[in-house]
């Protein structure tokens, strides 16, 4: 837009006149045709939500003079708001259609930033369609795009849109998960208007996928933030939906009050901006509450209000829905004759929204037809001139490419015999080369099996010696473990005696407790453990180590029976060796499993063997 028409423009605003009329002034302004698009995109865009036909009746001027256009990018923006007209119309298939036929024409100018917003584009509608496995394979086609062109922002709003369909799907975790990323990226942007609204859409998002799972903690938490960046952008339309919201939390927890409390901030907020839409739907939650406390009065005020706007707004399905709600109510009221004059309304609009809509359909599948045909002529025109000219380029290729394969021949034909030459003594000098690498590979070969032969005898004898030594150590511990048993069984043996003696009055009894005592203390000396521990250690490799790394907490006690029992003895030898009772070895090892962390039915000695 050059600087005559932003300078109209300002002018235009400053006498008052309305958007369509400063930009009706700045179309015929316009110099080229594509400034002339691009101008009537911008009224396009503006009358998009207020008056969709309108829209796409500008949208359809301008195609007719997009055949002149030399940017791309005016003809597919024309695309878009002609699909963006039949979405606010709720005529899905036609959207599609344009968002293709705008994808298309992106895909021509290799901009992969465009290209990438297509394709998100075609996967909205797919999730709106509830086609929901289409829509997951668009996005992730227009997030590798965007990732290759290192574009935060449309990564981020892809993470938001792949949320929104995993949660559809059921894959709960997958969702969770590029919401925080999709908050995460937003985060990393700069602090401008557009990008804190997208923060406020995905933490929304955040807070339904609690509320839905019932996680209100989560849920309040993110409402709250949502409605603070709301409250920080001044955007009192989404904060109406934002405290609508917050209501329902409230009144899914039985909080009543506190849902009246939101319902009705809502819908004082939305009678000063003059939100109808969101005026509507506080009175019909305020109506619902109203109902359920059987304060009919108010519920019927409430009811009537909404059924105000909305045959000013003149929406059928809200219509249908307000002559439902307050069928029922009547019908608590017991009035049956009013609950079956509002249920007739109910059902004679729900059948005429059908109808409706179903005649649309028909409409633009006509409309979409003919549009079809004069882009079928329109195409094979511009087929026939791209041949013409693909035939004048081919026949300019053929004789250059004619001309050099010619001159590459003759370079072809005069170096050949060159390569040749150098090819046969290159040939002479690899024969020379390949019979002395036989022989020294032979002489290699020949070392390589005298070294091998030496080592497999080092190896040999190396085994014999550690059999040998292994036979030893194994003798060394049996005889160390012969040694204690025999020994302890003796001792044990006074032992007996002396206490039997002790009970006779004539023997003197503080002589046989010193005895018994020096008995019980040689029983239990520690150098006979010693040197068993070193013994058992050689022979098993270092067992205690292994034991003590995956189990820190065993005692020397405990070391000492899985050693016993690791060589497999009677519980009546480990007693002996331990000095206790049978009953206190298998006391000991009910604890030592507990250590171990092992079952029952898990064989402890076959467990010890592993280490």
């Amino acid at each position: 837009m050059n600087i005559r028409i932003v300078i109209l423009l300002i002018f235009s605003f400053s006498l008052k006149a309305s958007i369509p009329d400063s930009l009706q002034i700045v179309i015929e302004k316009s110099k080229t045709v594509d400034e002339k698009l691009r101008n009537l995109n911008l009224l396009a865009d503006y009358y998009l939500t207020a008056d969709y036909v309108k829209a796409r009746k500008i949208a359809f001027e301008a195609l007719k003079l997009s055949k002149n256009a030399k940017k791309i990018k005016n003809i597919s923006d024309i695309y878009i708001n002609i699909g963006n007209s039949y979405y606010y119309e709720g005529l899905l298939d036609s959207t599609l259609a344009y968002y293709k036929k705008s994808y298309e024409l992106f895909l021509k100018t290799n901009d992969t930033l465009e290209i990438a917003s297509a394709i998100n584009r075609l996967g909205l509608i797919f999730r709106v369609k509830n086609d929901y496995q289409k829509a997951y394979s668009y996005f992730m086609q227009s997030l590798e795009l965007n990732k290759k062109i290192n574009n935060t922002k449309g990564i981020a709003d892809l993470y938001n849109n792949l949320g929104i369909i995993s949660e559809r799907l059921g894959k709960e975790e997958e969702a969770i998960k590029y919401y925080q990323k999709s908050l995460r990226l937003y985060k990393t942007l700069p602090e401008k208007r557009n990008y804190i609204y997208d923060i406020a859409s995905v933490t929304n998002n955040i807070a339904s996928y609690y509320s839905n799972r019932e996680v209100y903690d989560s849920a309040f938490f993110y409402i709250r933030k949502a409605i603070h960046l709301h409250i920080k952008l001044n955007n009192k339309v989404d904060l109406c939906t934002s405290y609508n919201n917050y209501g329902h939390l409230f009144y899914f927890l039985g909080n009543t009050d506190s849902a009246l409390f939101y319902f009705n901030k809502s819908l004082n907020l939305a009678k000063e901006i003059n939100v109808k839409k969101e005026e509507f739907f506080a009175l019909k939650n305020l109506a619902s509450i109203y109902r359920e406390r059987k304060q009919y009065a108010i519920a019927k005020e409430m009811l009537y209000s909404a059924l105000a706007i909305q045959l000013e707004v003149g929406s059928p399905y809200n219509l249908s829905e307000i002559y439902l709600s307050l069928s029922n109510l009547f019908s608590d009221l017991k009035m049956c004759d009013s609950s079956f004059f509002y249920y007739k309304k109910h059902v004679v609009l729900k059948d005429s929204v059908l109808s409706a809509k179903m005649y649309a359909q028909i409409h633009q599948i006509k409309e979409n037809y003919e549009i079809l045909q004069r882009d079928k002529k329109i195409i094979l025109l511009k087929k026939n001139a791209e041949i013409k000219n693909t035939y004048n380029k081919l026949l300019i290729a053929i004789i250059a490419i004619v001309v050099i394969i010619s001159l590459w021949f003759l370079y072809f034909l005069k170096t050949k015999n060159s390569i040749l030459r150098k090819n046969k003594l290159l040939l002479e000098q690899k024969n020379k080369l390949s019979k002395i690498e036989i022989e020294n590979k032979e002489k290699e070969n020949k070392l390589l099996a005298e070294s091998v032969k030496k080592q497999n005898e080092i190896n040999r004898l190396q085994k014999i010696q550690y059999e040998k030594e292994l036979k030893h150590k194994n003798r060394e511990l049996a005889s160390v473990t012969m040694h204690i048993l025999s020994k302890n069984k003796i001792l044990s043996n006074i032992l007996n005696a002396l206490n039997k003696l002790k009970k006779q009055p004539e023997l003197a009894p503080d002589e046989i407790n010193k005895i018994i005592k020096g008995i019980k203390n040689s029983i239990s000396m520690d150098a006979d453990w010693e040197q068993f521990k070193m013994h058992f250690d050689q022979v098993n490799k270092g067992f205690f180590t292994k034991l003590l790394n995956k189990h820190p907490g065993l005692t020397k006690t405990d070391l000492k029976l899985c050693a016993y029992l690791r060589m497999n003895l009677s519980t009546k030898e480990i007693a002996q060796m331990m000095n206790i009772t049978v009953a206190g070895v298998h006391k000991s090892k009910n604890r030592l499993r507990k250590k171990l962390n092992i079952g029952s039915d898990v064989n402890i000695t076959n467990y010890l063997i592993q280490f």
